[in-house]
């Protein structure tokens, strides 16, 4: 059963519609130091980590503790989670808020604008509501990467790191280009030979 006291943080929520942080807090810590495995603190911390006073910054605490409560609250019987709803607490308003914290981590993400930043929201995000934008933006910005380093193996971990890319076939190209103008730079017979041995199917 759930304390009366891990009930009574689901009231914080009315701090947070008026953006009085300070409280919602104080009304959450209350929670914690009885019993913070409740899902219903979880939530509060949830939300509270997600509210737009934040921006994006607490995006990764408030997905931890949503992760939380979706383990722990399908697991609650019956009569506690009824009493939960009544309070605000139910499956539609867990996962509604697991859409905010996954836009937020997009947002994240997408101002960082990196390879690692878009490869960290796929990866450590199970929603993913953006997940073929980020998968198409992370491919771009690693393949122009890729190509201003001018390198085969730059260009080569590239099309292993991500085969199925639209940019694959480019990078390929490019690696041959590079590869060629590499072995060859000597002008030599011999180095022309060895490339055709290593390579006889390329254009």
């Amino acid at each position: 059963m759930l304390s009366s006291c891990a009930y009574q943080v689901l009231t914080a929520d009315k701090f947070l519609e008026k953006n009085e942080m300070a409280k919602a807090k104080k009304r959450i810590d209350k929670a914690l130091g009885k019993k913070p495995e409740d899902p219903a603190t979880q939530f509060m911390l949830a939300k509270y980590y997600s509210h737009p006073v934040w921006s994006f910054d607490a995006v990764d605490s408030a997905h931890f503790y949503i992760q939380m409560v979706s383990d722990t609250f399908p697991k609650l019987g019956g009569e506690t989670i009824e009493k939960l709803a009544n309070k605000g607490l139910d499956s539609i308003n867990i996962a509604n808020q697991v859409l905010i914290i996954d836009s937020l981590a997009f947002e994240k993400a997408s101002s960082i604008h990196t390879e690692e930043s878009y490869n960290q929201y796929l990866n450590n995000y199970q929603f993913l509501t953006f997940k073929e934008k980020a998968i198409e933006i992370r491919n771009q910005i690693a393949y122009e990467d890729a190509i201003a380093q001018n390198t085969t193996q730059a260009v080569s971990e590239f099309f292993k790191k991500y085969p199925d890319a639209p940019q694959a076939q480019k990078a390929r190209n490019v690696f041959e280009t590079l590869y060629y103008e590499k072995k060859t730079q000597n002008k030599a017979l011999i180095n022309y030979q060895e490339y055709l041995q290593e390579r006889p199917q390329t254009e």
